[in-house]
């Protein structure tokens, strides 16, 4: 910024930013750097910006503007999976067997098909915004503004220094933001300058959102309950929709910041050749949100999670339920849930079938099966002990494995030979009791289990009464009617 009046012409300090009249070759205040040679033909002192090169930033705007767009678009696709995905967990939360396995299964495939796509996303809207950010901070000294915070490698640096990178980034945007006003004085007097609400709106958006996606993907593991991760897709459902406000926020920066820097340094008279990032900037800024949240509904209401799976088994009124089909009949305790499958298709028959019961947070498994032998051909305790095999193949090769006495457990119209266990592997420990046999007259072999995750029941071998789950098995079989 210069000027001539009839005292004669005088400059700025390109250190201090304070009043140099022209015939001063240094600043009396700071003493520091001379001052550039008046212009002969005018006699003005030239902007101290002119002496440093201006590097057009708003093509890497516009790339960042239609990237976050696209990004945006992606994101709201996220929302309506995620969204989908709460529906079928919060379902299985209150019945384990609200949804088939598949159905989960295949909701989250799709959730995690679009977070693989937003990996390659994140990594170019990362590339072209620091990119942006290191360029926008060179230019302070071509606009006149002297003394940054940081020297302008921290416009890359700042991003991956632990802890440092929670403001060192937001103090660099302040600082492109204070010296890009077109009536801002030059020197040191653009750090007074405000900054806009929009841009602190952006930083928090921008860290609570990662802070509250960290949050969510660390509270789910292997073993979580639906429970558990219906909680977490809450708190991821939240960090994606801050993350989108600050994608909106960044492009309002980017595009402004860029159109300022543009127009201060045109002032000084230097002649600028840049695109116009804030072309129908606000059409765009009004429109993405909306378009964001019609697309995620679309993406709610294409995504087919299809129906729940019907429970069996009706209660009795008196902390019971009962179960009646294909010539199976037994009552179990009401605060399970039960569904009828098949051995081999998906509907079971009079020759083979099970019936799995479950507590809502799936900690507790009864199964009650049935298959058809020839006669003779059933020995209860081979099929107790393959039981138990499968069960200890799920928590990882070569667990520790405890089975108890075999005991007879007797009711209804059948005999039964059962066993506890206990078993500590890799992925757990599970406890439970196993029973097998055939009711009287019937050519169908009967097994049931009950299955415990995460409680070690310790009883002594062959005494049935000392263990809860044998009581179990107990109580379903005194009810038992084949």
């Amino acid at each position: 910024m210069t000027t001539s009046d009839p005292a004669g012409p005088f400059g700025i300090c390109a250190d201090c930013g304070a009043i140099v009249p022209g015939d001063r070759q240094r600043c009396a205040l700071c003493r520091s750097d001379p001052l550039p040679q008046p212009d002969p033909a005018t006699g003005d002192i030239p902007h101290p910006g002119l002496r440093h090169p201006y590097r057009p930033a708003g093509t890497l705007a516009i790339a960042l503007r239609m990237m976050f767009s696209a990004w945006l678009i992606l994101e709201a696709f996220a929302v309506g999976s995620l969204i989908v995905l709460y529906r079928v967990v919060d379902a299985l939360a209150a019945n384990p067997f609200a949804y088939a396995f598949e159905t989960f299964d295949r909701q989250l495939g799709i959730w995690d098909s679009i977070s693989v796509v937003e990996v390659g996303f994140t990594v170019v809207l990362a590339f072209l915004f620091i990119s942006w950010m290191f360029r926008a901070y060179g230019n302070l000294p071509a606009l006149g503004a002297l003394d940054p915070s940081y020297v302008r490698g921290w416009a890359i640096g700042g991003w991956f220094i632990p802890i440092g990178n929670l403001w060192i980034p937001k103090r660099i945007a302040d600082d492109i933001w204070r010296s890009s006003g077109s009536d801002v004085r030059a020197g040191r007097g653009w750090r007074l300058e405000p900054v806009d609400l929009r841009v602190h709106l952006w930083w928090v958006s921008f860290v609570v959102g990662r802070i509250v996606l960290s949050v969510a993907n660390a509270s789910v593991d292997d073993g979580a309950t639906p429970g558990a991760i219906r909680n977490a897709l809450v708190w991821l459902l939240a960090g994606v929709v801050l993350e989108m406000a600050a994608a909106v926020l960044a492009i309002w920066l980017v595009c402004t910041a860029s159109a300022r820097q543009a127009t201060r340094v045109a002032a000084t008279g230097r002649s600028v050749a840049d695109r116009r990032p804030t072309r129908r900037l606000g059409w765009h800024l009004a429109a993405t949100p909306i378009t964001a949240a019609a697309i995620a509904f679309a993406g709610y209401l294409v995504f087919d999670i299809g129906a729940p799976v019907a429970s069996a088994g009706a209660a009795q009124g008196d902390g019971t339920a009962r179960y009646e089909g294909y010539g199976i009949s037994f009552a179990y305790d009401d605060s399970f849930t039960a569904v009828e499958l098949g051995l081999i298709g998906d509907t079971p028959s009079e020759s083979e079938g099970s019936v799995i019961m479950a507590t809502p947070d799936q900690s507790t498994v009864a199964v009650v099966t049935w298959v058809e032998i020839p006669a003779g051909r059933f020995d209860p305790e081979s099929a107790v002990d393959l039981i138990i095999d499968n069960a200890a193949d799920m928590l990882g090769d070569d667990p520790l494995v405890v089975r108890g006495a075999a005991v007879e457990l007797t009711g209804g119209p059948a005999t039964f030979l059962a066993k506890t266990f206990r078993v500590d592997g890799d992925l757990g420990f599970l406890s439970g009791a196993v029973a097998a046999g055939t009711c009287a007259g019937d050519r169908r072999g009967i097994q049931m289990a009950l299955l415990e995750d995460g409680v070690m029941h310790i009883d002594a071998a062959g005494e049935e009464g000392a263990n809860p789950h044998l009581q179990e098995l107990r109580a379903i079989l005194a009810t038992l009617d084949c």
